[in-house]
Parts: C-alpha cells; structure tokens; sequence
C-alpha cells in the first residue's frame, strides 16, 4: 500500500512532465502565468512529533520488528517560490531542507531465552530536495493549502541493546549508514503579513534499504529493512 503511494506520485510527476513536453510555447505562456506576488525567496524552521511505524528487516535471523515510541522532529529550509501560477492558481516553490528526527526503540518481536529485552536509539539526519504546489485562488488569501514532497539522504545511528536478563546493555544491533529518503507531504499556510507565514504540515517518510548489523558469536549478520512513519509538523517562514 505504501509503495503504490510512492508510485501513485511518481505517475503523477511523469504525466504533467509529459504534457508539459507536448504543449506548444504558447501553450505553456497561457498554462504558466507570470505572476510576482508572494513569489521569492524564504527560509523556514519547524519542530513536531514523529510516528515511526515499526521498522522490518529480513535477513538470516528472519524477519524482525522492532517497536519505535513517539519522537520529535525539528529542522530547517531555505526555498524559493516561483513567481508563476499553473493554471493560474497553483504556484510552485522549491527549497533544500535539513531536518533531525529522534525516537526511543523499545522493544521487538525477539525472544530471548533469559527473558531479556531489546531497547535502543533511532536518530536520523535528513538531507532533502523539496518541491510543493500552493494553492492560491487570490493574491489576498490568507490560508493557503499545499501538497508536495521530497527526495534526498538519511545518516542515520540507530544503536539496539539488550537489556535484562543475564546479558544486561549488550549490543544487539547497529548502524551507521546513508540511505535514500522520501517524503510527501500536505499542509496549510497561515500568512501574517507581507514577510511572517505560519505553517502546519503532515508528513509521511520512508527511509529505504537499510542494513542493520546484528552482533553474534563471531561475526556480524546483516538484515536489510526500511524505517518510516508519519510527523506532523509546524513551523514559522520569513520571505525577503
């Protein structure tokens, strides 16, 4: 379900590429209208709650779950808004994005035979390239409603011990690694004025092909996986 999401936007991207290639120039002059208000460039910072899903690896353990409680999520963005409107009403804008993402693991679908427990650290720094579509029916419309979403890298450190039991705080598992990330996302703009925008957003995130190194006798196993969820977000923008 969730990769047809990915899918489903994917299409979505290729279709308008592909009728944007076919029109004429002056089809394009009268699809992509110049339009400067609100246009320019912005920075933005934002903080939220993070609902990692339970992150699945398959590998020669088997496959294997682990729980993720509520975390947080904060970071930062600069962005340009195109002075244009498609359609004459959805304006483009574009930005680069630094975010960090932190959640507690607690527990998993393991069983140890001394009754000990797998509990660790999920923490994750995004690098993304973000690309959203506004909604602006006018150029005096306060709430302004946007969908979009972004593709970049995780550096991720996720530790895992084993706690309880007669193996108390060794390690179970780890990485280090830097994978590729997603999201997509929709949201809703609040402007105060001609420069402060107030902002809420929901998100949801994947992280793909991540190999988790389990501790064994003498060597480490290695599991493949993904990490994902949803945030929600809300954050303040300055345009210049």
């Amino acid at each position: 379900m969730l990769n047809t999401r990915f899918l489903s936007a994917a299409g979505a991207v290729l279709v308008a590429a592909f009728a944007a290639s076919a029109a004429s120039a002056g089809e394009l002059s009268q699809l992509m209208q110049h339009n400067k208000a609100h246009s320019g460039f912005y920075v933005s910072a934002f903080g939220g709650a993070a609902f990692p899903d339970d992150n699945d690896f398959s590998g020669p353990v088997g496959r294997t779950e682990f729980d993720s409680d509520t975390g947080y999520t904060i970071g930062g963005a600069v962005g340009y808004r195109l002075p244009m409107r498609v359609f004459g009403f959805i304006q483009p804008r574009v930005e680069v994005e630094v975010s960090y993402l932190d959640s507690d693991i607690d527990g998993s679908n393991l069983v140890f035979a001394d009754s000990s427990r797998a509990e660790g650290d999920l923490q994750a720094v995004f690098a993304y390239f973000n690309s959203y579509a506004e909604f602006r029916f006018s150029d005096s419309q306060r709430f302004v409603p946007y969908i979009g979403g972004g593709v970049g890298a995780a550096f991720l450190d996720v530790d895992i011990d084993r706690v309880g039991g007669s193996l108390q705080n060794s390690r179970l598992a780890e990485t280090d690694d830097t994978d590729f990330a997603g999201h997509v996302a929709v949201g809703l703009t609040y402007e105060l004025g001609r420069r402060a925008e107030l902002y809420t957003e929901g998100r949801y995130f994947r992280v793909s092909n991540v190999d988790l190194d389990f501790a064994g006798p003498s060597s480490l196993v290695t599991q493949d996986g993904r990490i994902e969820g949803y945030s929600v977000l809300g954050g303040v923008r300055w345009r210049f």
